[in-house]
């Protein structure tokens, strides 16, 4: 006879349901608690051993000279500057631990933007240029893809416009503004750096000529020409540039060194070439000596050297000859390249220069920069683009107000 079971043996499941439940929970707990505790000695031992990285950079950089420190950059400052003040670091601390010294901090804080006045909202990040300029700049960019930021940066300068590399990059990365209005198109304060200088260092113009030959290959290879340049030192002007079909002896070198003589009106006090076969023969040597030149061979690579001529070379392959100056004449190709050279002196602006031209180099010209409140007049301007002598290929850039 089987009957329900008593009402015990239901509470008994119960509690020990109960107690299974609270078994599993304080299982759980303690194995939590060890999961806690070994990543709470797992962090110690990370911030132990990061410690200890800090403690031995920071003396590193306090057995250096100051003068021999990394710089921070403005960005790496500014971080600096804010993790002092978010955890109530002061000056004297902030700078035994980032290893600067008190002052390099007071100036950093000199330097750091002043508060809006009453009423104004402050700027977010970099003030912004103004709209004119960043559409010069996004025009510069399109018209001429291969150009970089400081080239556009020194060809508004040019025009009188002062702005930074760095601005510049930052407006490209942004979208081309609107065009503002009564704008149209017709048709580097940073420092100089110190670099050590080899051998002589010219110090005027005509005082230091480079000379060198280039093989140019036209066609994929098809026609191949030899160009030969006198280049000045100090104002990177071409002084003299000649075709020849094959490779130049040491009779059209001299007539070349003598072409340029001509056309500068005296010689140069130092003639720095390579080791070729035209610049060693005699009858190269006499010339020299009959100019009272005195003669120098640099090595590729040194900076003051050949280097410089070679940096024309590699603008005169990559920018000037285009892939159709293979089908030109050599009469023709010789008035393109001495076009070029023109167009080289009077408009092509140089990283070398701080961004001048050589003929502003050669003149001593001084720019006059528009202020920032004469850029934003009414008026409006309008970015002028012609062609030197007529070539597609050489634009020259102009700024005008519009009437």
């Amino acid at each position: 006879m089987t009957g329900n079971p008593p009402a015990c043996l239901g509470w008994l499941n119960a509690v020990l349901t109960i107690g299974e439940l609270l078994a599993t929970a304080q299982a759980g707990r303690e194995g939590k608690a060890r999961g806690l505790a070994a990543e709470n000695r797992r962090l110690r031992t990370d911030l132990e051993c990061r410690d200890a990285e800090v403690r031995l950079l920071r003396e590193r950089l306090e057995g250096m000279k100051p003068a021999t420190r990394p710089r921070y950059t403005p960005a790496a400052q500014a971080a600096i500057l804010w993790h002092g003040a978010r955890y109530g670091i002061c000056l004297k601390e902030l700078a035994r631990r980032f290893v600067v010294g008190f002052a390099t901090l007071r100036g950093w804080l000199r330097r750091l933007p002043k508060s809006p006045p009453r009423g104004e909202a402050p700027a977010k990040g970099r003030p912004l240029l103004p709209l004119v300029i960043e559409h010069l700049i996004h025009i510069l960019r399109f018209e001429n893809p291969c150009w970089g930021t400081r080239r556009i940066a020194q060809v508004l300068a040019k025009l009188g416009i002062r702005v930074s590399r760095s601005a510049v990059q930052r407006a490209v990365r942004r979208r081309p503004p609107k065009r503002p209005p009564g704008t149209k198109v017709d048709g580097t304060n940073g420092a100089r750096r110190r670099r050590k200088r080899a051998g002589v260092k010219a110090r005027r113009p005509d005082h230091v000529w480079l000379m060198d030959i280039t093989r140019v290959n036209l066609l994929f290879g098809l026609v191949t020409v030899h160009i030969a340049a006198v280049l000045d030192a100090y104002t990177r002007a071409i002084v003299a540039i000649d075709l020849c079909a094959r490779e130049p002896t040491a009779a059209w070198m001299c007539k070349l060194l003598d072409a340029a003589i001509t056309v500068a009106g005296r010689a140069p006090r130092h003639l720095i070439t390579d080791q070729g076969a035209q610049f060693t023969a005699k009858r190269f040597k006499r010339l020299a000596r009959r100019r009272k030149i005195r003669r120098r061979f640099g090595a590729v690579g040194e900076h003051s050297s050949v280097a410089l001529i070679e940096r024309l070379w590699r603008t005169l392959k990559y920018e000037a000859l285009p892939l159709w100056s293979g089908f030109l004449p050599p009469g023709e190709l010789r008035r393109y390249v001495r076009r070029w050279a023109s167009w080289y002196r009077l408009e092509r602006v140089h990283q070398g220069i701080e961004g001048l031209t050589p003929a502003e180099m050669s003149h001593g010209r001084a720019r006059r920069y528009r202020s920032a409140a004469e850029l934003a007049g009414t008026e409006g301007w309008s970015l002028v683009r012609s062609f030197f002598e007529g070539d597609p290929g050489l634009p020259v850039y102009r700024l005008r107000k519009v009437a």
